[in-house]
This record gives structure tokens, sequence and C-alpha cells, in this order.
């Protein structure tokens, strides 16, 4: 009876030699790029937030002290002032913190809530102005016809908008090295918050409280300022995919 131990000697013998692989010589072109890895820069996001808070509020500030305080300020209720300011100011907060800060353990910007921030930030701007304006003696008001309310429009729209995109491109411009995914809803985020200390400015600046002038005008510094960063960020980020 053969043994198992003779068996295995023998199916080793029949077996075929296999030759090794040569590996073939690692090319020049491939040497230099494998030589030239370097680490992957990653991003800091509340750094990066912070450059952007520290250069773009001296900014709407110095536009603030530039163009002048309202000339009611002094008339018109205090409390209201300060609510509105409020407002202005957590959805400038609220805007610029998702535009820069993604989830912790994640890439991706929080587009749901920077939509959803955005959305209610807008429509609550515009109802304070048109529901809650106050008026005082030395306001600015006009009956709320439709040419009345284009003829003063310029100045405030322009100088919304304008004060507005500002800080918003100063922002995509600090995140354009890092090639981020999801730049619509980081676009959106960053121009809305330019668009908060833009109309934070007007709401200190503008003495006229035609409600339609205040809510559709003020207000609108933030939905278009919003609108043109995130048109901008299409051409100043590039997305990476998934």
């Amino acid at each position: 009876m053969t043994e198992v131990g003779d068996m295995d000697g023998d199916m080793t013998q029949l077996a075929p030699e296999v030759p090794e692989q040569a590996v073939p010589p690692m090319g020049a072109a491939l040497r230099d790029a494998i030589a030239n890895v370097k680490p992957v820069k990653m991003r800091r996001p509340l750094r990066d937030l912070g450059v952007f808070l520290a250069l773009s509020i001296p900014i709407l500030a110095g536009v603030a002290v530039l163009i002048g305080i309202r000339r009611d300020i002094s008339e018109v209720s205090p409390l209201w002032v300060g609510s509105v300011a409020v407002i202005w100011l957590s959805s400038f907060a609220a805007s610029s913190y998702l535009g820069f800060v993604p989830a912790k353990g994640h890439v991706r910007p929080r587009s749901q809530n920077i939509y959803q921030v955005v959305a209610i930030a807008s429509v609550l701007i515009i109802s304070v102005g048109l529901f809650a304006t106050t008026s005082a003696t030395t306001s600015i008001t006009y009956p709320a016809t439709f040419s009345n309310v284009m003829a003063h429009a310029p100045s405030c729209s322009i100088m919304g908008v304008t004060a507005g995109i500002l800080p918003g491109l100063i922002a995509l411009v600090l995140m354009r090295r890092y090639v981020p995914v999801g730049r619509l809803s980081i676009g959106l985020s960053l121009g809305a918050a330019g668009g908060s200390l833009s109309g934070l400015v007007l709401h200190l600046h503008c003495p006229i409280s035609e409600r339609f002038h205040v809510g559709f005008i003020h207000g609108g510094s933030l939905v278009l300022s919003a609108l043109f960063v995130a048109g901008a960020s299409q051409v100043l980020l590039r997305e990476r995919d998934s």
C-alpha cells in the first residue's frame, strides 16, 4: 500500500515548474512622479472662517462709517433697531459657519442645512421689513406705489448687492485651493453671509421706512448676493467627483 508521503512526493515531481516572472524596470517618468509626491494639504475650516471674519467685518464696518448712520437713529425704537440687527447678524453667523465648516468627519458641505438656513433667513428678513418696520418723524416715507418704490431703490440696491458680494468673493478665494465638493451650496451660503452683512449696513444707514423698500430692497440684498456668489462659485471653485 502506497503511503501518503510517497504520493505527495510523486505529485510534486509531476507538477510543472513555473518560471519566476521578472519585474519590469520602473520607468523614469514613474520614478520622478513618485519622488515628487507630496502630502495633501488639508483644509482647516475654522481657521479659514476666522480669516473670512477678520477680512469681511472690518470692510463692511468701514463702509458703514463711510456712508454714515441713519438720520432718524435717535428717534426710532432702540429695541426695534437692535432686534432687526440681531436677525441680520444671526443670518450672517449661520451662513458663514455652514459655508466654511462641514459636519464633523465629513468633507462635503451641509447642503441641506445651507438651503434651509438661506431660505428661512430670506423669508424672515423680507417679512420683518414688510410687516415690522417702524417710523419716526425724521424718517423718509412716501406712498407705496410701484414708481415710488423703484425711484428710491437704486442707491440701496446697488450698495447692498455690491457690498454683499464682496465678502462672498473673498470667501471663495480662500477656498479655491481645496477643490471642494458641493460648490453651489457653498457659494449660496457665503453669498448669503455677505448679503446679511451688507443688509445690516443698510439697516443702520437708510432712513427710509416704507415697508416695500425695507422688505424687498434691503432684504433683496441677501437674496441677490447669495445668487450671484453661487454663480461665481461655478467658476472660482472646481468640483471633485465623489
